[in-house]
């Protein structure tokens, strides 16, 4: 039976937060940023239960075939002028056990980035708070107030991807990009997400294509990433 890929509901979201922490046990910095605590974990699962149930965010998930969730990612979307706001789950107050001030420094340069590489284009973004996550990317960018989509150059952001570390290799990370890859091509929408090295690989076989490097903590970089339908390896998100 081969892997499957479905709409995640909150009823998963304890089963997602343990995939966070055991997809990135052995990075460091984001270990420093959320470290393996009780709060953080709480924190977790009510965000991405909020997130479940935001008409602006798609939360995905992978199973093997004993039904077990083996991967997950967080998209934003683009809202439509008659959707009301919602809060983004991902949102301070930091737990206690998280170190707020090195989250906002690490979180502050991923955002400055984004506005780098986008050159000042107005887009919309979903989350109107500090941060938002690992592979991720999508920090308020500019909005329009009326909701209006016209003359605006849209992207869609990957907030969150994971893996489970013995599940790699399996082509997880592709099913789980790709969905969104399909819906961005019909839309002509370009995608924006925050790498790490390891990953980088995945997406670029994608057609995503790397925007410089950028050293966020002293020994700890990412890679900005942009997908754009008709002019990057656009066939990629039809197979």
């Amino acid at each position: 039976m081969p892997l499957t890929l479905h709409h995640a509901n909150p009823t998963d979201t304890p089963y997602i937060a343990d995939l966070f922490f055991a997809s990135f046990a052995n990075d460091p910095p984001v270990e420093k940023l959320f470290p393996r605590a009780p709060d953080v974990r709480d924190w977790w699962i009510r965000a991405i239960s909020q997130d479940c149930r935001n008409p602006r965010k798609r939360v995905l998930k992978v199973t093997d075939e004993g039904g077990k969730i083996i991967g997950f990612v967080l998209w934003s979307l683009p809202a439509s002028p008659d959707q009301v706001d919602m809060d983004d789950g991902f949102s301070v107050p930091w737990p206690g056990s998280c170190d707020a001030e090195y989250g906002d420094r690490f979180f502050g340069a991923i955002h400055e980035r984004e506005m780098e590489v986008m050159r000042g284009k107005k887009h919309y973004c979903i989350l109107l708070v500090l941060f938002t996550l690992v592979l991720l990317s999508s920090l308020n960018c500019y909005r329009d107030p009326l909701g209006l989509m016209l003359t605006v150059i849209i992207i869609i952001d990957v907030d969150m991807l994971a893996t489970h570390p013995t599940a790699r290799g399996r082509g997880v990370a592709t099913m789980l990009v790709r969905w969104g890859l399909r819906r961005a091509e019909s839309n002509g929408i370009d995608v924006y997400l925050s790498s790490t090295q390891m990953a980088r690989s995945v997406y670029e076989k994608l057609g995503f294509e790397a925007r410089g490097l950028l050293l966020i903590v002293e020994g700890y970089a990412q890679i900005p990433m942009v997908w754009s339908p008709g002019r990057i390896c656009s066939d990629a998100a039809r197979s």
